[in-house]
């Protein structure tokens, strides 16, 4: 079960925030390491449930009118799992396709039609058939996708959760409901677009952060059965939302 980071763990998420606003240094790796996020067997089983979703969408014409709207949202949650593979220590040769995945769904994220779609989906399954040359594993999360996009998914992926913790059907997709979420807000505390002052940033970081450890731990309590603990971690990453949204939305 992840626990909430110590108080010296957190300074050095701090830390990490004030060198970035210094300029010193360019964020490269992700600001918390993939393998404090969540297993990476359940990151890549949530990267291949959005693989399928897209693959569905850009199957036919009739399928694209009708999900079309869905493609950056899908494309830019594939784009996040992807680089959280890329750099997680326990994923195994899936981190070598990482990039390339990761690569080939920002390309997806951008399209405007169907044509373009199927192209770019065509790179999605070639890089999860084997690692792509030239891709790298290093790349900056804040640019990983919109942000737009990833709030709206954090919003679709905590209304499943409410229902999941009042009354479970899949543990194991429930809990990647969560997981998502905490992969999410990685990409959040690196993307301080929002934050207007240089002073804020580091309220900005401590609060994404305690989004991804409340979410952890709730996909984990999840995966226990554990539906008390997972409500609680839920209700604190709720309220840290809230709190954020509070402070830096317009």
């Amino acid at each position: 079960m992840p626990r909430p980071h110590s108080f010296a763990h957190r300074i050095c998420q701090l830390a990490l925030g004030c060198t970035l606003l210094a300029g010193t240094a360019l964020m490269a790796a992700a600001p918390i390491a993939p393998a404090d996020i969540g297993p990476a067997a359940d990151l890549e089983a949530e990267a291949v449930a959005k693989t399928s979703e897209l693959e569905a969408i850009v199957a036919s014409e009739e399928a694209y009118e009708a999900g079309k709207e869905k493609v950056r949202q899908a494309a830019t949650v594939l784009t996040c799992l992807a680089q959280a593979l890329a750099e997680h220590s326990d994923a195994g040769d899936v981190a070598a396709k990482g990039p390339g995945i990761r690569d080939a769904a920002k390309a997806l994220a951008g399209t405007k039609d169907l044509a373009t779609a199927q192209a770019a989906f065509a790179e999605v399954k070639k890089a999860w058939e084997e690692a792509q040359a030239g891709a790298a594993v290093e790349f900056d999360w804040a640019k990983l996708g919109n942000m737009h996009a990833t709030m709206e998914e954090m919003n679709s992926r905590s209304a499943a959760l409410r229902k999941a913790l009042k009354r479970s059907k899949d543990a194991a997709v429930e809990s990647r409901h969560a997981l998502t979420i905490a992969v999410l807000a990685v990409a959040t505390h690196a993307d301080t677009h929002e934050v207007k002052s240089d002073d804020d940033k580091p309220q900005w970081y401590e609060w994404a952060a305690e989004l991804q450890e409340h979410f952890s731990a709730t996909s984990a309590a999840i995966k226990a059965k554990d539906t008390k603990l997972a409500n609680t971690h839920f209700a604190k990453g709720m309220e840290t939302c809230e709190q954020c949204h509070g402070e830096f939305k317009d």
